[in-house]
């Protein structure tokens, strides 16, 4: 019976009434801070923010875990430090003004209480620097769950993670049950959240461990998760770096966007949902709207981060020349060719912008294909089959070692011709190896910008012939700009500067005139 509606289906209005901030009280009051502190704040914040590629979605929990690092390590009680970790980040407008409880500072007081324990075990572990940024982790995101709770990201996590365990089909039986529905799980939060490794740690640790999500613990499950504290966060990582993990996260990318428009059509009008979903005609158009919706927003948003990315490297391509190039033609070669100086410096930001701004996405086929799934999950239908195969690595195969000789192979022609190229150009090896180094990242970054459709799209492009072709002698390139990317992401000189020698002073001056705002308002009170 097509009106049949799946009773998970019914329950989706409900979601979009849990709260979207604390609550307070009846005549509680709600902390405030000044207006003209907060926009100083708001602005330092969204340039330091520029300098680091994070989705949006995770900026409040980063600064809530960069605010614990920079004081943690200061002797002051869990009260004190609560009040200026809210205090901060209204004034960067992660909270709005006049509308977080005063009892918040309390409950986040309880929480850093909570992980007193275990902050101090980490003194004790085998790495002990590795252990506390674990946990600055975990305690990040419990403080944000808190002030910003997650119950309706949550509940649709679970609602697609339930539709899809239904369908999907293990075609290896070489996971247990438990460890198939953990990695389904996590691949639900990485496709339909977004959740970044810190948010997955974060997740894994509260089911693991369910009493750490309440304000206390008891004494004894404190005791045992001290008594092994290592092992324990060894265990999380290990299930959240599983082999099979990014593989089956790929698999569901396309499910995610379908269930990401039945939730804007839901979203978009909760309480006349169930009347469009009961007729088939109205559920489709409402999909067709919140599907065109989707897409303008993703192409905005992509735009946005090409001009950002193309805006940036153009400006460390410069710093590059200034510092590096021009010193060494001038020093050392003697001699200045200004052909490879200009091509350094204009061709990787123009060859980024090519790959990020020519992104084509095959619009109505991916509608309608958006519009089927919708229909099939909310009328409950059987789908086809959600087939995943665990594949062997080909390192473990009897032809890998001819694999990898043809890779290399491929490595040597892609970049011994690049080489050659550049060298006709009159490029010097301090120029080339420039070159090679911001082709392999631009390289790399364009297929993470250009996969990002991915987030929009339920059907996968066809390769064809030439497409394969390029793909192989560009992918030794595109793989070493991942490995310069993973092996340097956390060398940020900038953004180094900004959070350790600017940022303290500057929340320093920005606390000494909000103290004198509030000072000359009581004075004036007065008279």
């Amino acid at each position: 019976n097509k009106d049949i509606m799946d009773d998970r289906v019914r329950q989706l209005p409900a979601v979009y009434r849990f709260p979207e901030l604390v609550e307070k009280e009846n005549g509680e009051e709600a902390i405030e801070v000044s207006e003209t502190v907060s926009k100083a704040a708001a602005l330092y914040e969204k340039f330091r923010n520029t300098l680091e590629y994070e989705e949006e979605h995770l900026l409040r929990r980063n600064a809530i875990r960069r605010i614990l690092k920079r004081k943690l390590g200061v002797e002051q009680e869990a009260e004190s430090l609560a009040h200026e970790l809210v205090t901060e980040l209204i004034w960067a407008r992660y909270l709005p003004n006049k509308e977080v409880p005063e009892s918040a500072i309390g409950m986040i007081a309880s929480i850093l209480i909570k992980y007193e324990p275990l902050i101090a075990a980490t003194e004790y572990s085998k790495d002990p620097k590795w252990a506390f940024e674990w946990l600055l982790d975990v305690i990040a995101t419990d403080i944000e769950g808190y002030l910003v709770p997650s119950s309706k990201e949550d509940a649709l996590a679970s609602f697609m993670f339930n539709v899809i365990k239904e369908r999907i089909e293990w075609k290896k039986q070489s996971l247990g049950e438990d460890e198939r529905e953990l990695q389904l799980f996590l691949a639900v939060h990485r496709t339909l959240l977004k959740s970044d490794e810190a948010k997955l740690r974060a997740r894994v640790f509260f089911l693991f461990y369910p009493d750490w999500k309440e304000k206390t613990v008891p004494e004894d499950k404190v005791h045992i998760l001290v008594s092994d504290l290592d092992h324990a966060l060894e265990h999380i990582d290990a299930h959240i770096r599983h082999r099979i993990g990014y593989s089956l996260a790929r698999e569901l990318q396309k499910y995610a966007v379908i269930f990401h428009t039945l939730f804007d059509v839901v979203e978009a009008d909760p309480d006349g949902f169930l009347q469009k979903a009961e007729d088939p005609g109205k559920l489709k158009t409402a999909v067709g709207v919140a599907g065109k919706k989707r897409m303008r927003k993703f192409k905005k948003r992509l735009r946005r981060v090409v001009v950002r990315a193309v805006f940036f490297l153009f400006l460390t391509k410069m710093l590059i020349a200034l510092l590096i190039e021009l010193p060494y033609d001038t020093l050392i070669a003697h001699e200045t060719y200004f052909i490879p100086l200009i091509i350094n410096i204009f061709f990787p930001p123009l060859l980024l912008a090519l790959i990020g701004l020519t992104v084509q996405i095959p619009f109505r086929n991916n509608l309608k294909l958006i519009q089927d799934g919708v229909e099939e999950i909310v009328r409950g239908e059987e789908a086809a089959k959600l087939i995943f195969r665990i594949k062997k690595p080909w390192s473990k195969s009897a032809f890998s070692w001819i694999m990898n000789i043809l890779y290399v192979f491929t490595f040597i022609i892609s970049y011994g011709l690049i080489a050659w190229g550049l060298i006709a150009l009159d490029f010097n090896v301090v120029s080339i190896t420039i070159f090679l180094l911001f082709l392999s990242l631009v390289m790399f970054f364009g297929i993470r910008i250009r996969n990002s459709k991915r987030e929009v799209m339920v059907e996968t492009g066809k390769v064809n012939i030439i497409g394969t072709l390029v793909d192989v002698f560009t992918l030794p390139i595109v793989r070493m700009g991942r490995f310069i990317s993973i092996r340097f992401s956390r060398i940020n000189i900038p953004l180094f500067f900004m959070d350790f020698i600017v940022e303290a002073p500057f929340k320093m001056v920005i606390e000494v005139i909000e103290s004198w705002l509030a000072f000359v308002k009581e004075k004036r009170d007065e008279i």
